[in-house]
């Protein structure tokens, strides 16, 4: 539905991962949508906080933070939330 491939994007365990900085991630990918799952953007240096399900626009990039994909499957409104905050990330109507 978010019309995203494999080639389109990247999954970095940011977890007791030393490399997965601000500065580097943006380096490495250039990415121009950032979705933080269970982790805080301001963990990795991001120089914004995200509240949870909140598109945030910073430097030509849209950001994204949501709890962890066990927290989300295991709650419905979350589900939703999720859902409603990537129809805006992606603009799907």
């Amino acid at each position: 539905a978010c019309k995203v491939n494999f080639e389109d994007s990247a999954l970095v365990n940011c977890h007791n991962n030393a490399e997965a900085t601000h500065e580097n991630l943006n380096s490495q990918f250039s990415p121009s949508v950032l979705i933080f799952l269970g982790t805080e953007s301001q963990l990795l240096g991001f120089p914004i906080q995200i509240p949870q399900y909140k598109v945030q626009q910073y430097n030509n990039q849209q950001y994204m933070c949501a709890p962890a994909l066990e927290v989300i499957s295991a709650d419905k409104e979350a589900k939703k939330q999720l859902w409603n905050a990537l129809k805006i990330l992606f603009s799907i109507s």
